[in-house]
């Protein structure tokens, strides 16, 4: 079993889950490993999952979550901007640059 929001890792992981998948991987795929390694060594990872969940709320302050994604996997991994499909319509670019600042402030 997997959880589908990375926000509940840590609580999935002590009901036996084996990990999450979740579209916020692309950007905070360490900070997630960092949640299952501490886990699986019988470490704390309260502190590790909060910073998870304190970013994955910062993303959905900025709805919707696919635009925004694809901006900020552009600006991070230098990766095309890819466009989103109708009905979706792109992140404006003021609130791109917005959420990279807050985003960088938060994986710090």
């Amino acid at each position: 079993m997997l959880t589908g929001t990375d926000s509940h890792l840590q609580l999935a992981l002590e009901n036996q889950a084996g990990g999450c998948i979740t579209a916020p991987a692309n950007l905070i795929s360490s900070d997630l490993r960092n949640v299952w390694d501490a886990f699986q060594r019988g470490e704390d990872v309260s502190a590790l999952q909060e910073r998870v969940t304190t970013i994955r709320q910062l993303l959905e302050q900025y709805p919707p979550f696919p635009p925004l994604l694809k901006a900020l996997l552009a600006r991070q991994h230098g990766f095309p901007h890819w466009p989103v499909r109708l009905p979706l319509e792109d992140t404006p670019s003021g609130t791109v640059e917005k959420v990279t600042e807050e985003f960088m402030a938060a994986t710090e």
